[in-house]
């Protein structure tokens, strides 16, 4: 996120030792992230973790996820890092324990939090005081469609997103991973919104009956993972492998589209990307791929253009600074 960052690996004593000059992002994942991950795999930790805690699946989908990002454009690792992210997101993927929800909504039933295909989540729980602040942050403002005195309102897709979603996407249909309207907590009456809102964190107990979110939230689930596997190995053989694209086409069939033919190495690439966009959408993934990758998703083209440079649909163009990565290691 940061870039150069100052390497900080003891408790400072004295004044002088807080004067750190900040080294190369590069160093940072060397000498610091990539071992520190390294050590966590060879611990007896257990596969899966049931109660939240950290798991070996987890420190497998962080390392695939580390390795990803310092193959791309944010370090430019090259092949061997695809190679590495590559091995470990395929561990998550075949040696089981986790699996593919069948629905999108199942992601938001309290009771299946870190099972099925979370991986590894925050958790949080009604029962205490700090509850899932994105169940009341994604209600239409001032609907009273749901027992919090706060609906904040403030995030929502834009047209474009919502209208770069290939025809027929299930994830785009109403109440699957956006919704256009809800009932009055009153009167029971319908209210639709002005435009659409986000479903992926609607805790529907706690928006109609207890204003305490029991949802958890996700950092990695399979579907990521999945896309990670899919993404490195392209790039690291030099193509997409059938594993690869049975991978995609999983994600695709969730969606109810169509399997994918033959695609060339950018091709496949940038199928796997959109479909991260979509897939991944409001889960805070974007803003790490762009770094990666150095491209945007053009919702009116389709294409994917070069990060500066790139015009919004709000009509403001990415320059050079707004690309922290790079921006900080300037200073």
């Amino acid at each position: 996120m940061y870039g150069a960052v100052p390497k900080i690996t003891k408790v400072a004593t004295d004044i002088p030792s807080l004067q750190v000059a900040r080294s190369p992002a590069k160093q940072i994942y060397d000498e610091i992230i990539i071992p520190d991950l390294l050590e966590a795999e060879k611990s007896t930790l257990p596969w899966k973790d049931a109660t939240g805690k950290v798991s070996m699946g987890a420190v497998k989908s962080i390392l695939a996820d580390v390795y990803l990002t310092y193959a791309g454009a944010a370090i430019n690792g090259g092949a061997a890092a695809y190679t590495e992210s590559a091995k470990r997101s395929l561990e998550v993927v075949t040696k089981g324990g986790y699996t593919l929800f069948p629905n999108y909504t199942d992601m938001i039933i309290p009771a299946n939090k870190n099972s099925g295909e979370f991986i590894f989540q925050v958790q949080f729980a009604a029962a205490i005081p700090s509850t899932n602040p994105l169940t009341s942050l994604m209600i239409p403002n001032f609907s009273k469609t749901s027992k919090y005195a706060d609906e904040y309102g403030s995030v929502w897709p834009t047209a474009q997103f919502l209208a770069s979603f290939p025809a027929g996407d299930k994830r785009r249909q109403e109440r699957q991973f956006f919704y256009t309207s809800d009932n009055n907590i009153n009167d029971n009456t319908t209210v639709t919104f002005t435009h659409p809102y986000v479903y992926k964190f609607y805790d529907a107990n706690a928006v109609k009956n207890t204003s305490r979110s029991d949802l958890n939230y996700t950092i990695y689930r399979l579907a990521d993972v999945m896309l990670m596997y899919a993404e490195a190995s392209n790039r690291a053989e030099g193509g997409p492998n059938s594993t690869a694209k049975g991978y995609v086409d999983q994600i695709r069939g969730r969606a109810n589209l169509g399997i994918l033919g033959a695609l060339s190495v950018d091709a496949f690439e940038q199928e796997v990307w959109s479909q991260r966009y979509w897939e991944l959408c409001f889960e805070n993934k974007m803003w790490f791929d762009m770094i990666r990758t150095r491209k945007v998703r053009n919702d009116i083209t389709g294409n994917f253009d070069n990060f500066v440079g790139h015009t919004t649909v709000f009509n403001a163009t990415f320059a050079e600074k707004i690309y922290c990565s790079r921006y900080q290691n300037k200073i």
